[in-house]
């Protein structure tokens, strides 16, 4: 087994047993840690555990009916306030949005609020049934990324959170790239795994394929004809960075997210473009 990042066949088994119930290998050139050596075994995990147990317990119902008001969407919506400041200078005039993996419709609805043209692709079909009937004009549709059959290009690609599920990253990025226009720009969040509570969360907590480093994730992008526009590491404010935030009238640009180290970082953002 090669490593899909840097192609090194120099691999190190880090761990027997991750959270989809397959071993994890580190990549000693490139950082990269994969669980699986099987693209077979690992569709035939992902695909059990979806069925079984990653929607239920991740419902859009109590989101959806509480107004996005929920602790759990109030964490998203800081996120995404921090997300939406980052690409903000690339928007332009920018409306046309197509978000990969809607979750449960938060950042959809946020959008449309905004008064983007949204279209939200989702594999969780009740999810899509639930956001749907809370859009005006916009739409999600039930689709995986693997399977999307959408032609229509975009401004805005919005991937948050979606690319460490993929059992076929390169793939994917490559295909999305026919939703682009010219000048469009591509947004990607994943969890920095440099990071070791991170990392450690990313392989034993959740249905991760691969962990990334931002050299890994770098070397994936360049492989998939993607040029990097910007690119950092970000972690949660502190109550006296969010004080000083406040009297000093926005002192940290991206608040309540930080930009910061790959050792303190809880994530990797990107914000990509076709040339």
């Amino acid at each position: 087994m090669n490593c899909i990042s840097c192609d090194s066949n120099n691999l190190d088994l880090k761990q027997k047993i991750s959270n989809l119930g397959l071993p994890v290998f580190h990549c000693k050139k490139c950082g990269l840690y994969i669980t699986g050596d099987s693209k077979d075994r690992i569709s035939e995990k992902i695909s059990e555990i979806y069925k079984k147990s990653y929607w239920d317990e991740r419902t859009s119902e109590k989101s959806i009916n509480s107004g996005f008001s929920d602790i759990d969407s109030e964490g998203k919506k800081r996120n995404w306030i921090s997300q939406f400041a980052y690409c903000k200078q690339f928007f332009d005039e920018k409306k046309d949005i197509l978000e990969i993996g809607s979750g449960a419709g938060q950042a959809t609805f946020w959008f449309e609020s905004k008064g983007f043209n949204i279209i939200g692709i989702e594999p969780d079909a009740r999810n899509v049934k639930l956001i749907n009937k809370i859009l005006k004009n916009g739409n999600c549709m039930n689709e995986k990324i693997e399977d999307m059959k959408l032609e229509q290009k975009f401004d805005i690609i919005w991937m948050v959170h979606v690319l460490e599920h993929l059992v076929d990253p390169v793939s994917v990025l490559i295909r999305i790239k026919t939703n682009m226009k010219k000048n469009s720009i591509f947004f990607i969040e994943v969890p920095n795994c440099e990071n070791k509570k991170m990392l450690d969360a990313s392989i034993n907590e959740n249905p991760h394929v691969f962990h990334f480093t931002k050299k890994s994730l770098e070397n994936i992008i360049k492989k998939s004809g993607f040029k990097i526009k910007k690119m950092d590491y970000f972690r949660p404010a502190t109550k006296k960075e969010g004080i000083f935030n406040k009297i000093s009238k926005k002192y940290f640009p991206y608040y309540p997210r930080i930009i910061t180290n790959g050792e303190n970082g809880r994530d990797l953002r990107m914000i990509l473009s076709l040339n």
